[in-house]
């Protein structure tokens, strides 16, 4: 898990997975709670995070950073929650 951090509402999000596998997560502390928001992918479904670097939680948006990708300039990702 390369990116993890704790948000203004409390809660902390995440991001991991690789090889076009990635997610974004968040955990709640206080119930123990894990809650998986989805895939890294365009709305049309084309692309495909390949690897999660980092991660920044901005209101309802979380901007995740791609590395690594072997096929493509990697991408600034925009996750709208």
């Amino acid at each position: 898990m390369p990116g993890l951090q704790v948000a203004a509402d409390g809660l902390i999000y995440g991001c991991g997975g690789s090889d076009n596998q990635p997610v974004v997560f968040r955990y709640d502390r206080r119930s123990g709670r894990f809650e998986t928001l989805g895939e890294i992918r365009t709305s049309a479904g084309g692309e495909v995070c390949f690897r999660t670097h980092d991660l920044e939680v901005v209101g309802n948006t979380i901007y995740v950073g791609e590395t690594d990708n072997p096929s493509r300039t990697n991408y600034l990702w925009e996750c709208r929650i």
